[in-house]
């Protein structure tokens, strides 16, 4: 529901090209689900997830698994 939503804002309000933090953090599901639904009719709009990347790696890693476990401490 919350996917359909952020489309029908996203419908009514063309001049919206940014959504920061949509979803919960840790919801990889909720994010996928949203990034599809978005990306399929406006790519002009962008998703925004800085709560994820205040974390610290460990919880990057546990939650997103955007940074494979063999990427370990190369900062």
């Amino acid at each position: 529901m919350l996917c359909d939503w952020y489309v029908k804002i996203i419908n009514d309000h063309p001049l919206v090209t940014y959504l920061e933090d949509p979803v919960r953090v840790g919801d990889v599901d909720g994010w996928k689900q949203l990034q599809m639904a978005i990306q399929a009719k406006h790519e002009q709009v962008k998703i925004g997830v800085s709560k994820w990347f205040k974390s610290d790696l460990q919880t990057i890693k546990d939650w997103t698994q955007m940074v494979s476990a063999d990427d370990s401490d190369q900062e």
